[in-house]
Formats: C-alpha cells, structure tokens, sequence
C-alpha cells in the first residue's frame, strides 16, 4: 500500500457548483506504477491535490506511507515575483536537502541556469518546467505523482531528465495523470479510475485507456481547474 483512503468525503467546487468526487470512500492504494483516471475530467485537478497532500478532504483522512511529491509537470507555484533560488530555497528548506549539493545538481542539468536569480515571472514556460522537473527528484520521495505531458520538453533536459526520473522512480509508487497517453504507457502498466464516488483498479493499462481515455476539463470551469493542462501542454 502507498496511500489509503479512510471514510473519504471529497466534495469541490466545479463551475460554481458543489461536485461530490468521493463519499464515505475506503480504499487502498496499492504500490505500483499506475495511471490516474476520471470519469468526469472536471475532477481530475481535485484528485490529484487530494493525492498529494496539498488538498484536505471534506472529512475523513488520506493515510500516507511516506512522503508524496507535489504533482509533478504542473508548475503551479512557479510563478510571479519570487527568484528562482527562493523557490530552490523553499524546496530544500521544506525536504531537509543539501542547498549546495541540490544547487549544483541544477546548474548542471538545467538549460538555462542563469536565469536562477531572476523572478519565474521572467522565465520562458519551458524554462520553469525544467526547473521544476528538476527539483522533484531532490527529495526521496515515497510516491510520485505527475500531472502533465512530460514528453513534451523539447530541449535537451527532456531526455536526460526522463532518464533520470525512470531511476528515481524505480521501485517507487507512481501515479501519472494528465492528458498524455504517452507518458502513461512509458512509466504505468495499471490504472485506476476514479468514478461513481469511489475507485476502480484496472490491471490492464491499455483497456482501462481504451474505456476511460483522458479528456480536458469542461470549457466552463474556472481557470483554477484547468491549471494541471496548462503551461507543459502548451510549450
């Protein structure tokens, strides 16, 4: 197991509406490379905060062994006035890392390493994926979670970081969502999908793709709801 859901109520807000994504759900995670999967893709974003940590349920708990990274390829608190070393600053600080060790890792793997004292607002959309791509495997995290298309960096740190990531993530539990069909098929070979308030596991990957393949959120909700297809969709 690599997280449980115990008496989970998750209910969110959806284009000013109150949504219900789990109710009274108890469920087990198991270990595993898998695929993230919604019948509503409305609720994809909420699932993946709950996931991570960084979104409480509306009652009940989310049992965790270990730590769980932040979702991954998303890139959301990358933004505005702070300089690329505070968020360095802040992730090491909030994971007890080596800042010298963890800034040379990224003057060495980032394409772009001197723009680290400049704010993110200034820094080109790949250039913050990079960065943030890069942190995530600073800490040893328990599980991983993504939410974006992580096949679409086009500079040279893609590859490289792919690589990387594959060790990383190696004997680890990892759940991909998101839009890339791609990304799921390189790193998952199971799935789980969540609908009717609950989950579904699916040991097969590709039939669970085939009945429930990603779609975008609804043109209607909120920007707030469409972050995770933002920016790594678009560069």
């Amino acid at each position: 197991m690599m997280l449980r859901l115990e008496n989970v109520h998750f209910w969110v807000d959806v284009a000013g509406k109150k949504s219900p994504i789990f109710t009274g759900a108890s469920q087990s995670i198991v270990s595993g490379h898998h695929a993230l999967l919604v019948e509503d893709p409305n609720h994809r974003k909420h699932v993946v905060d709950l996931l991570c940590g960084t979104h409480a349920p509306s009652r009940g708990r989310v049992l965790r062994v270990g730590r769980t990274s932040w979702a991954i390829g998303r890139g959301s608190f990358l933004k505005g006035r702070m300089r690329g070393v505070d968020i360095v600053g802040m992730i090491c600080r909030t994971y007890d890392l080596d800042r010298g060790r963890t800034e040379a890792f990224l003057d060495n793997i980032l394409t772009y390493p001197h723009l680290i004292h400049r704010p993110m607002a200034d820094w080109p959309p790949e250039a913050r994926i990079e960065l943030e791509c890069a942190l995530a495997l600073c800490p040893d995290f328990a599980v991983y979670v993504t939410d974006g298309n992580l096949h679409r960096i086009r500079t040279n740190f893609g590859p490289v970081w792919l690589e990387l990531f594959r060790r990383r993530t190696a004997g680890k539990g990892l759940i991909v969502a998101g839009l890339s069909v791609v990304t799921m098929n390189e790193f998952c070979n199971s799935a789980f999908v969540v609908r009717n308030r609950s989950i579904e596991f699916h040991e097969h990957l590709e039939s669970a793709l085939r009945e429930f393949p990603p779609r975008a959120p609804d043109l209607a909700v909120g920007a707030s709801e469409r972050e995770g297809d933002s920016e790594i969709d678009e560069f």
